[in-house]
């Protein structure tokens, strides 16, 4: 799968990952990351209209790529990662344009309702570039969860699916339990309160923050995902709960327990850090959760 993808898109990425479901089904996507500062960026100076010449979607990266190299804006002050995630699909057939993750990070000199409105201009900037469905509509709704979410609140992350048949937007938002409630109402999906804190109750007790993941605006469902990451890193009782309500397999799980690791690379002086990211839940209103893995690999080269 992941020589496929290679050979479909342009090299830019620092990093690579998986998404897998740990239930018995077979579904493994794939994806690469591209820092601000790293090679991927270099390489779209170099030479865009190499990348630009994989189609309209890699046209619109290159957009954003050009936009994120300029130091006085908000893409390169607010946005220190980009994640280009590509779907599972079935083999021998074409590879799908991938969807389009940016990561958010606060400046630390931002504080309050004004880096908010900032964070609301950053990301109306770069879904304009990256989401070709993004109109008044979406801007509305994205506007809607940005003055839902509380100042103790975060976007981790945004995403313009547009590598699916529809491109939906998507919210990964960060916030205090205690601020769940208000914040399922304000994007309609109150119904999901008592399930979703049934589930951080079973598979993060004790905890004091919620990570969710949601589509917003008109191709949005009640679909929700909850993002689990076990306090220092621990992940083997969440493991064991996950197994034991039947949402992962006990051999899938074992394997995830033995891909964190340092591995020799390709050369010398290179190595591989390997490591789970998190696991998510994820369900429709009144269907049973499913859980997913996400791993990572980042290539290390020693200077000698």
């Amino acid at each position: 799968m992941a020589r496929e993808i290679a050979a479909a898109m342009p090299d830019l990425g620092d990093s690579f990952g998986f998404e897998c479901r740990l239930d018995s089904q077979i579904d493994v996507d794939f994806g690469i990351a591209i820092r601000r500062d790293g090679y991927g960026v270099q390489r779209c100076t170099a030479n865009p209209a190499k990348i630009e010449s994989h189609g309209p979607v890699w046209e619109r990266i290159v957009r954003f790529m050009q936009g994120w190299q300029d130091p006085t804006s908000l893409l390169h002050r607010w946005i220190p990662l980009l994640f280009l995630e590509f779907d599972a699909w079935e083999a021998g057939t074409e590879v799908s344009p991938p969807s389009v993750f940016v990561s958010l990070d606060w400046p630390a000199d931002e504080d309050g309702h004004a880096a908010r409105a900032l964070e609301r201009q950053c990301l109306r900037a770069a879904l304009g570039i990256l989401l070709p469905t993004f109109d008044e509509e979406y801007a509305d709704a994205l506007e809607s969860a940005c003055e839902s979410l509380p100042l103790a609140g975060r976007f981790v992350h945004v995403g313009a699916m547009i590598g699916r048949t529809d491109p939906a937007l998507r919210l990964s938002a960060s916030l205090p339990i205690e601020a769940l409630g208000a914040y399922l109402r304000s994007q309609d999906a109150d119904d999901r309160h008592v399930a979703i804190a049934a589930a951080i109750e079973r598979f993060m007790p004790g905890a004091t923050g919620v990570h969710l993941e949601h589509d917003v605006g008109r191709l949005a469902t009640h679909g929700l995902g909850l993002v689990l990451t076990p306090a220092a890193n621990d992940w083997s009782a969440l493991f064991e709960a996950l197994v034991v309500d039947g949402l992962a397999t006990e051999s899938k799980v074992r394997a995830l327990a033995t891909w964190s690791s340092r591995t020799p690379s390709d050369g010398p002086d290179q190595e591989l850090l390997r490591s789970i990211s998190h696991i998510k839940v994820v369900s429709r209103a009144g269907e049973p959760w499913r859980a997913k893995a996400y791993v990572q690999a980042i290539p290390r080269y020693e200077a000698r």
